[in-house]
């Protein structure tokens, strides 16, 4: 399966080079599972969106679904 993902603000280090798309593997992906194929920092994510939902490690993926990862952000 394939999902679109976005790594923003400090996490952008962690986008795919190749693009958005990133092929899973397995009979169940989660969000957790694309986090790891990422390579993302879990304890740096604080909002993860599932086409637009919030969502948790736990959420399972489908083919086509659009991932969005942010972590904490401060400012004034």
């Amino acid at each position: 399966m394939t999902v679109t993902v976005k790594c923003l603000a400090t996490l952008a280090a962690c986008q795919p080079a190749s693009g958005p798309a990133v092929r899973l593997s397995g009979s169940a992906p989660r969000v957790a599972d694309l986090a790891a194929v990422l390579g993302l920092p879990v304890a740096n994510i604080t909002t993860i969106l599932r086409n637009g939902v919030p969502a948790d490690g736990d959420t399972p993926l489908a083919d086509g679904d659009a991932v969005i990862f942010l972590p904490t952000l401060s400012g004034g």
